[in-house]
């Protein structure tokens, strides 16, 4: 039993896609994803794959992040940190209290008109005692999988019986999604897609049980998706297309949580199924270094980039809009280096995840640019991630979410 130490005092931060790589968290598929693969388009995976092998490949990532010194958390384990004491025995506290409050919001109990009050009232009785007496792991499991319950009469021999529907979180393990990592600290997003927005509740909940106060969270109509930011340094990769629209992107101009940095939006004026987002077709990779699918840097697939420029003292300072650019120009004026890549179906710059300086780990299905990395001067670490690949559109580099970069 994996128990985290709140006391650490875990401030979300990063600046840059290259930054030394400090603490990240995970979410290993479960039954969630199983049900998801049942019908797999409302869900979006590009194809059926294999939850264990799955499981394995993430077992693999987080074995080598563990082996360079980084702090792992795991979603399942956040969400009952605080509600577990050290022999994993439940905890009563706020902890436990919020985790049962979760529970709650999750689970809903319908009933059909035939059912009396004092039925209605045995049923909500006896979920009280079940809440009570279910262990916290097991509540971690309910809120992945929320299920609705719906009571009836059984005709056969007038008592009740129950219908079972399960909305499982089953694309939570593209945990990236669900929030943005600022050199300021945690936003919570608002996903596109409404079958997966009780994700950022979820996280909230998670981040929360770890001693962490989020910056913003992204309201409606907004939408906004963690797999559109790339943080550059002292300028930010933000995309708009598919999953993020300026009305999320303006609320977090708005709080200043990008923090007093340029703000260079990518709009995408071609959002294609296999680049939903920016990290699918462009990602920073080193300081002056990126990947770009090369249909991006030219023609009527190139984006526009609107750039935000802060002014005032640091402590308060606002935004100004400058003429838009196109997106191949707004590199060169960054002095970037572009390796550019085919556009062959699967994302290749979401299959690169960089542990900090001029390290990264790459998915096998990019094995071949690992010979072009190291030609740079990359040290490349290769991971089989090939039924993880096809759970995620985002590839490897959305399977973590970087809490910490230094």
């Amino acid at each position: 039993m994996l128990i985290y130490d709140r006391s650490s005092n875990l401030t979300p931060m990063q600046s840059r896609e290259w930054g030394d790589l400090q603490s990240v968290l995970l979410h290993e598929p479960g039954t969630e994803s199983l049900l998801g693969l049942l019908a797999t388009h409302p869900f979006h995976f590009g194809e059926p794959f294999d939850v264990t092998g799955a499981k394995w490949e993430h077992q693999n990532l987080r074995f080598l992040l563990e082996a360079r010194d980084v702090q792992v958390f795991t979603l399942r384990n956040a969400l009952t940190e605080g509600a577990l004491d050290w022999n994993g025995e439940p905890r009563s506290g706020e902890a436990l209290k919020r985790l049962k409050r979760a529970v709650n919001e999750a689970i809903e109990f319908t009933f059909s008109d035939q059912i009396t009050h004092p039925e209605r009232s045995r049923v909500h009785d006896n979920w009280r005692k079940t809440l009570d007496r279910t262990h916290p792991n097991d509540l971690a499991e309910l809120i992945l999988l929320s299920p609705r319950l719906h009571i009836k009469n059984d005709p056969c021999n007038q008592r009740l019986m129950t219908e079972y529907h399960l909305h499982p979180s089953s694309q939570l393990h593209s945990i990236r999604d669900s929030s943005m990592i600022t050199r300021q600290g945690i936003i919570i997003g608002r996903s596109a897609h409404p079958e997966r927005r009780w994700e950022q509740k979820i996280l909230h909940l998670a981040i929360a049980q770890l001693g962490i106060a989020s910056l913003c969270t992204v309201e409606s109509p907004g939408v906004l998706e963690g797999g559109d930011f790339v943080p550059a340094g002292e300028f930010v990769f933000q995309g708009e297309g598919a999953c993020t629209d300026r009305d999320g992107i303006e609320q977090v101009l708005e709080q200043g949580a990008y923090g007093q940095v340029e703000v260079a939006v990518v709009r995408d004026p071609d959002p294609v199924d296999q680049q939903r987002h920016l990290e699918d077709y462009f990602m920073m990779i080193a300081d002056g270094h990126a990947v770009v699918e090369e249909s991006r840097l030219k023609g009527k697939r190139e984006p526009t980039v609107e750039v935000h420029q802060p002014s005032g003292n640091g402590v308060s300072f606002e935004y100004q809009q400058k003429p838009s650019v196109k997106f191949s120009d707004y590199l060169d004026r960054k002095g970037i280096k572009v390796g550019a890549f085919p556009f062959d179906g699967p994302s290749v710059s979401a299959s690169i995840f960089g542990l900090g300086g001029r390290e990264v780990v790459i998915s096998a299905r990019s094995r071949h640019y690992q010979g072009i990395l190291e030609e740079e001067g990359f040290k490349v670490q290769v991971l089989e991630m090939g039924q993880a690949d096809e759970s995620a559109s985002g590839g490897l580099h959305s399977l973590a979410q970087a809490l910490v970069r230094r």
